[in-house]
């Protein structure tokens, strides 16, 4: 329509210029202006040429710019598209005014990175078309990034005292059928343990915390768990139906509030004791006949 729109005065043009030109004798009175002035128009091509677009793009009411990832230093964006009487062909994203990505017709979606953690960022879109002319009603948000992820794993009691309070954990009141584990953590953690008989392989972190063994086998109830350890408090667990004068590895592991498990799991080794054998009576009836006949000779 726009087009068309100026044909129509250039060929107005052309038929005012012809009129003018053959009454100041310029043209043969012989000569008759062609009948359709359109058949000596340029081409479409030319026309578009001549045409100046002064026409941003526009986005209008209903431009988004949305996030569809974000992290402690990067963030994805995605934004609708705009809307141009000759064509969109390309997209440019703003980061606090300042120019951080051009991109072609069709890419409606960037991840920008190497941003700063816990900080708040402007980002806004704008669109541009084939004569240069580029949209100022982007779509704009503004987002703030996420704090670090806490990556510092606890280590293990003997390298790092930090972890658990000198002295835990440790196993202690050992008798012959259980004993009693005493844990304390300078912060607030869990602690998972499991109980292993024999000087068994050690398990991974990952393994103690779903109370396996080392070959995957899952461990009763009994023998695997875990507790809250509020900071500098003393926790114990009590563990019984343990098997009198055997040895066990009892491995424990610490994880803080954010799921990082300590690097390396704490390795108690304890035995049991001998169970007490109860003195059993034992009487000979003969041997019992006697003395009570001894007895009655004496009086």
């Amino acid at each position: 329509m726009k087009k068309k729109s100026h044909l129509a005065l250039i060929s107005v043009m052309l038929l005012v210029l012809f009129l003018i030109t053959s009454s100041a004798g310029g043209v043969s009175a012989n000569v008759d202006p062609p009948e359709n002035l359109l058949d000596t128009f340029p081409s479409d091509e030319v026309i578009d040429e001549l045409i100046v677009d002064t026409t941003p793009p526009q986005f209008g009411s209903e431009g988004v710019l949305t996030v569809t990832n974000l992290d402690a230093t990067s963030i994805t964006l995605e934004w609708s598209t705009a809307e141009d009487d000759v064509g969109v062909i390309g997209y440019k994203l703003f980061q606090d005014g300042a120019e951080v990505a051009t991109l072609e017709e069709g890419q409606t979606g960037y991840t920008v990175t190497e941003l700063t953690e816990n900080t708040v960022y402007l980002f806004k879109v704008e669109a541009g078309d084939g004569a240069g002319n580029w949209s100022t009603d982007g779509p704009e948000i503004t987002i703030t990034t996420l704090a670090a992820p806490d990556t510092k794993l606890p280590e293990t009691s003997a390298s790092a005292p930090s972890v658990w309070a000198e002295g835990y954990p440790v196993a202690t009141d050992i008798t012959d059928q259980g004993l009693t584990l005493l844990l304390q953590s300078t912060e607030e953690r869990t602690a998972y343990y499991l109980i292993l008989e024999g000087e068994a392989q050690a398990p991974s972190i990952e393994q103690i915390k779903a109370g396996q063994k080392s070959n995957g086998e899952q461990l009763p109830d009994k023998r695997a768990g875990f507790i809250s350890l509020p900071a500098h408090t003393e926790i114990k667990v009590d563990i019984s139906d343990l098997n009198s004068d055997t040895f066990y590895s009892i491995f424990v592991v610490a994880c803080d509030t954010d799921g990082n498990l300590q690097e390396l799991p704490v390795c108690l080794e304890v035995s049991t004791l001998e169970m007490e054998e109860e003195k059993e009576e034992i009487y000979d009836e003969d041997v019992t006949e006697e003395i009570v006949a001894e007895e009655i000779f004496r009086l």
